[in-house]
């Protein structure tokens, strides 16, 4: 509780922010700007970041992958491992739950309208429809039920290249164990559209003992894989897995993407500090010279008797209403500006002429939706607070110093 003199003290500061509307409003609109452009800036460049991460994700790469340790070595594929039990039990250990086990195939397809390299990916069609939703995102068929199904998904822009339908064969051609070129007709049961043209061009999805069947020239219904995709973000620090494999996480897999993302967080790193240094200058000084500005009025305060500490007093109380009022103002203009960009996004396209922009195979958004995490509102919360109380500081000792000159 407040004593009888603090109470009083509080009021004075009220009524004096109330009474200097023009001081006041210019000061708490320096803070909301400030605030704003420092926030909007770094929800910008995370919603961005969180959009290329989900791509790259999305397109069969996953957060992690366990990949056996010949394949990590060169990508070929003489030496896929069987599931098992052991091998299911090393990754529960891990933290890894969401998992697509997959046996990769590289091939080719041909024919009068062109060549197209393809990536065969053998799948348990049930795990990889709860992995990435292909199910939701099929233009033609459906995504297959039967572990044995012996025909293939493709993507719509592979389709659309070579004019293909459901129910048409697609021509692949492909290397077998024994390094022979083989070829063979696979009908296509199923189109799915998602992810982007070079994702939907290349990537072709078959039962995994289909794909095994394809490369050694028999069938085999045990599971064998090359890589084991998860969608899960954390892994437990602790783990250890058998020699015969490697954790991977989508940096390892697609480093390109990687640096950009570093780049872009070196941006923000950057922005950051130029930020800090004009919301410094943003704050400081208009608090400073306004503070100047009542050396006639702590004139007639000490005059009348009043003596500093109570001065100080009344700055500090000024200082938590002016806060308060900011912070309001603050979060409802955010509150505003970020929920409508959140549904409408950013959209960039017309400075590429509406061209899609494609980074190591993945399409960089044109519309971009700020992200706005709550940690990071409450830093720049904080730092602004603490420039503003530094701010108030400065400004009181500074007009207190000049009163004691010319008193």
């Amino acid at each position: 509780m407040l004593s009888l003199e603090n109470k009083y003290l509080f009021k004075l500061a009220w009524r004096s922010i109330l009474r200097k509307k023009g001081r006041s409003f210019f000061i708490i609109f320096s803070v909301v700007i400030s605030v704003c452009i420092a926030i909007w800036v770094i929800a910008f460049f995370e919603g961005l970041n969180a959009q290329i991460e989900k791509t790259v994700v999305d397109t069969n790469v996953g957060y992690h992958q366990i990949i056996e340790q010949n394949y990590a070595k060169n990508s070929e594929p003489n030496n896929p491992i069987k599931l098992n039990q052991d091998t299911l039990s090393q990754i529960e250990k891990i933290g890894l739950y969401k998992l697509s086990p997959e046996f990769i195939l590289d091939a080719y397809t041909s024919s009068p309208e062109g060549t197209q390299a393809l990536e065969f990916i053998g799948v348990d069609f049930n795990k990889h429809k709860n992995l990435m939703n292909l199910d939701e995102h099929m233009s033609q068929g459906e995504w297959p039920s039967l572990q044995n199904e012996p025909g293939i998904i493709i993507g719509q822009e592979l389709a659309e290249k070579f004019q293909l339908n459901v129910g048409d064969m697609l021509n692949v051609n492909y290397q077998n164990v024994t390094q022979e070129i083989k070829n063979d007709l696979m009908p296509i049961v199923g189109i799915y559209h998602k992810n982007g043209r070079s994702f939907e061009k290349t990537k072709v999805y078959l039962s995994a003992q289909k794909a095994y069947e394809l490369f050694f020239g028999q069938m085999n219904n045990d599971f064998y894989f090359h890589r084991i995709v998860s969608f899960e973000k954390t892994i437990k620090e602790d783990f250890k897995l058998d020699g015969s494999y490697k954790l991977k996480s989508w940096k390892d897999l697609n480093p390109e993407m990687g640096v950009i993302l570093e780049f872009h967080d070196g941006m923000i790193n950057l922005f950051l500090l130029i930020i800090a240094i004009t919301v410094t200058m943003t704050i400081l000084t208009p608090v400073n010279i306004l503070w100047q500005e009542r050396l006639s009025e702590l004139k007639m305060m000490t005059i009348i008797g009043i003596p500093q500490r109570k001065i100080w007093k009344i700055g500090f109380f000024e200082s938590i209403f002016m806060i308060c009022i900011s912070t309001v103002v603050a979060i409802i203009v955010l509150t505003i500006i970020i929920s409508i960009q959140k549904e409408t996004g950013l959209d960039f396209s017309k400075l590429n002429e509406g061209k899609l922009v494609e980074r190591a195979g993945i399409e960089l958004p044109s519309i971009i939706y700020p992200l706005l995490k709550t940690s990071q509102f409450i830093m720049t919360f904080g730092f602004v607070f603490i420039v503003f109380f530094i701010s108030y500081t400065y400004g009181i000792f500074s007009t207190i110093r000049k009163l004691r000159i010319h008193s």
